[in-house]
Parts: C-alpha cells; sequence; structure tokens
C-alpha cells in the first residue's frame, strides 16, 4: 500500500510539473503576443525570479528558504492558473454542447416536424403575417379521423372542413379589406 502511496505522489509531483511547463509556455505565447492577464504575469515575475536564483550557485539557507518561498508562491500562482484554465475549457465546453443541442434539435425538427412546413418556415410565416396583420392566418392540419368511420365520411370530412375554413376566411376577412 505504500509503494501505492508513494506512486500517486510521485504522479501528482510530475503533473504538476509538467502542468507548470505546459501554462509557462502559454504564458510566454501570450506575453509575446501582448495578451497576458495578471495570473500570468505574476507568474512569469516568479518564474523568472526562480531563473535568477537558480543561476547563483550559493547555498546559503537564507537563498533556499527564498527559493522555497518562491516555488511555494509559484506553485500556488501555477494552481490559480489552472483553476481559470478550467473554468474557461468549462465555459468553452457549455457553449459548444449548447451548439451542439441546437443543431440536434434542429435536424430533429427537421426530420419529425409534423406539417409540410418545416419549423423555420412555420415561424417566418406566422412573423410576417403578424407583421403585415393584413389577413387572418390560419394553418390547419388533415383531420383525425379514426380508421373505424367509414371511408366517405373519412374523405369528405377534409373537403368540408377545408371548405368551412375558406368560407370563413373569405366573408369576415375579404381580400380587398381596407383596413388591413
Amino acid at each position: 500500500m505504500s509503494l501505492f502511496v508513494h506512486g500517486i505522489h510521485i504522479f501528482k509531483e510530475v503533473a504538476t510539473h509538467v502542468l507548470g511547463h505546459v501554462l509557462g509556455h502559454k504564458a510566454t505565447k501570450h506575453l509575446e503576443s501582448g495578451h497576458l492577464s495578471s495570473t500570468e504575469n505574476q507568474y512569469l515575475a516568479v518564474r523568472g525570479q526562480l531563473a535568477e536564483l537558480s543561476a547563483h550557485h550559493e547555498d546559503s539557507l537564507a537563498l533556499q528558504e527564498q527559493r522555497l518561498a518562491l516555488e511555494k508562491q509559484a506553485l500556488a500562482v501555477q494552481t490559480e492558473l489552472s483553476r481559470e484554465y478550467l473554468a474557461h475549457l468549462r465555459t468553452v465546453q457549455q457553449e459548444d454542447i449548447k451548439a451542439r443541442v441546437e443543431k440536434i434539435q434542429a435536424d430533429y425538427d427537421n426530420q419529425h416536424w409534423a406539417g409540410v412546413l418545416s419549423r423555420q418556415e412555420t415561424l417566418n410565416l406566422l412573423s410576417q403575417t403578424a407583421a403585415s396583420q393584413a389577413r387572418l392566418l390560419m394553418v390547419v392540419s388533415q383531420p383525425d379521423v379514426s380508421e373505424t368511420c367509414p371511408a366517405a365520411f373519412r374523405h369528405d370530412l377534409g373537403r368540408e372542413v377545408r371548405g368551412k375554413l375558406k368560407g370563413f376566411v373569405e366573408k369576415h376577412y375579404p381580400v380587398d379589406r381596407g383596413d388591413g
């Protein structure tokens, strides 16, 4: 069990070290492009100080304490950069998921919409009619008649409904009405 715990500890140290290099490289790239966050600036400053301390080969106790304090600060800044990076990734993934859900919904609507018109065509038609207010728009599907009804009734009902609706619209909402 102890070997497993040591293995995990070593893995965490290696992962932290690699993440530090990745974040340092990212911060350096941002530095070159001139777009640095305050956390990235702080990380680069601490990293620069660590590089200066490493250049000096003095092993004095004060220098080692300062080096340890800077490494602790670098780790804290690195952790903050990791949090910011993960938050950014989470936001990007949420936006990606939202776009994919909208595409899936649109594809589903195109394949399963129960009318002749697509959903977008119907919405466009309704919004144009609402804007012009010239006539009453009625979108009506075929009547749903049970199979147990006689065939003549099923056939004639659709015709009769269309005729009655057409008569109603022509009577109450004529095309040449002057107030629309």
